[in-house]
C-alpha cells in the first residue's frame, strides 16, 4: 500500500509597500508606484524529499524550502479620463505560469491603458494586458482570502490580452465585454481577437453582497486541432455583520471533443467562510473545494489519470501593519486517483 503524505504547513510572508504622489495639474489625477514581495515556505512533514508541488500549481510552487512567489514594481496612474497600469513580475509564480510565453512576455504581471468615453458616464475602454475577468482571486497574494490559491483559480486565467469595453451605469452593477487574444495568452497574435470573448456581469444590491458571472468562448489550441472553449464562472460574496464572510462559486466549462463529436464537460466547487478578529488584525479562514476534470481539459496529466480533486484548508492572517501580512496555513488535496507523487510513486493525497 502506498504511504500517504498526512499534513503541510505552509508559512506565508507577504510585504506591501505602496508610495503615492499627486499630479500638480489636478487633485483628481494619481499616481502611485507599488512594491510588492510574497515570500514563503512551505513544509511536508514526513517527507522532506519533495522540491516542487504538482505542476497544476502554480503559486508557492516550491517544497520544503524557503522562495520568493512573487515580487512585483507597479505603477498606475488615473485621471479623470485616463488611466494605466503596468507591473513586472518575477519569483517562482511567473516561472511557472508564464513559461508558455515568448521570453519578452515572461515578466509583465500587466500593461494596459484606458480612456473614459464619456464625461459622465463610467464607460472605459481599455487595451492591452490586464488581470483576468475570470474568477474571485487575484495574482496578487495580498488582495486574496487565503494564502494559497483556490485549485480552481489556477486552473483558469489570471491575465489576458485584448480590449475590454466596462460600463458602471451606478454603484450596484458591473458590466464588461471583452475581446482577447486567447486563453490566458499575452505573446498570441492579436489577429485572434475575433475568435475570443468575454463578459462580465456584476451586481451588488448593497455593500455586503455581490453576485457575479464571468464567461469566456474562444479558440484553444490542442495539439494540431483548435477547439472551441465555453467557460462559466458564477460566485457570490456575503459579509455577515461586520466581522464574518462567506463566498460560494461554481465554474463549469465545456469543450469541443478531440478527434470525435461531442462535448467535453468539466466543473469545480468552492466555499471559504472568513471570520476577522481582535480589531481585524487576525483572520482565519476555511476553505472546501471539489474538481471534477475526467477528461483532463483543464489539466493534462501525464499518466492518464482523471483529475478528480478535492481541496481543504485552513488558514490564519496576522496584519501587524498595513505594510506587512504574516500567513499560517495547513493545506489538504486528496483524490480518487493517483495524482500525486510520494517517495517517487503515485499516490492519493497531497499534503
Amino acid at each position: 500500500m502506498l504511504q500517504s503524505l498526512k499534513l503541510s504547513i505552509a508559512g506565508i510572508l507577504v510585504f506591501l509597500f505602496v508610495f503615492n504622489a499627486t499630479a500638480q495639474e489636478s487633485r483628481k489625477d494619481s499616481l502611485v508606484i507599488q512594491a510588492y514581495a510574497e515570500g514563503y515556505a512551505s513544509w511536508v512533514p514526513g517527507n522532506t524529499t519533495l522540491r516542487e508541488r504538482p505542476g497544476f500549481i502554480y503559486h508557492y510552487s516550491n517544497q520544503n524550502k524557503p522562495a520568493l512567489n512573487m515580487a512585483a514594481i507597479r505603477l498606475k496612474y488615473e485621471s479623470p479620463r485616463f488611466r494605466t497600469s503596468a507591473a513586472i513580475i518575477a519569483g517562482t509564480y511567473p516561472k511557472r505560469n508564464l513559461v508558455q510565453e515568448k521570453a519578452w512576455a515572461r515578466n509583465i504581471g500587466e500593461a494596459y491603458a484606458g480612456y473614459r468615453l464619456m464625461r459622465k458616464e463610467q464607460l472605459w475602454l481599455d487595451a492591452g494586458v490586464f488581470p483576468s475577468h475570470i474568477g474571485a482571486e487575484s495574482y496578487i497574494g495580498k488582495e486574496n482570502f487565503a494564502a494559497t490559491r483556490a485549485l480552481v483559480s489556477d486552473q483558469t486565467p489570471y491575465y489576458e490580452t485584448g480590449i475590454r469595453i466596462s460600463y458602471r451605469p451606478s454603484a450596484k452593477w458591473y458590466l464588461s465585454m471583452l475581446a482577447l487574444n486567447g486563453w490566458q495568452r499575452i505573446s498570441a497574435p492579436l489577429n485572434r481577437l475575433g475568435a475570443n470573448w468575454g463578459m462580465q456581469i456584476q451586481y451588488s444590491p448593497d455593500q455586503k453582497i455581490a453576485i457575479n458571472n464571468s464567461s469566456f468562448i474562444g479558440k484553444v489550441q490542442v495539439g494540431n486541432e483548435e477547439k472551441t472553449r465555453i467557460y462559466s464562472n458564477s460566485y457570490v460574496t456575503v459579509q455577515i455583520g461586520n466581522k464574518d464572510l462567506l463566498q460560494i462559486g461554481w465554474d463549469i466549462g465545456f469543450q469541443d471533443r478531440t478527434q470525435a463529436k461531442g462535448l467535453y464537460v468539466w466543473n469545480a466547487f468552492l466555499a471559504q467562510y472568513r471570520h476577522s478578529m481582535i480589531h481585524d488584525k487576525f483572520a482565519f479562514l476555511l476553505r472546501a473545494e471539489k474538481i471534477a476534470d475526467p477528461q483532463n481539459v483543464l489539466y493534462q496529466d501525464p499518466s492518464g489519470e482523471k483529475f478528480l480533486l478535492n481541496h481543504l484548508s485552513a488558514n490564519l492572517d496576522w496584519n501587524p501593519d498595513r505594510s506587512i501580512l504574516l500567513r499560517l496555513e495547513w493545506n489538504h488535496q486528496f483524490s480518487s486517483q493517483r495524482l500525486f507523487f510520494d517517495a517517487s510513486l503515485p499516490a492519493r493525497k497531497l499534503s
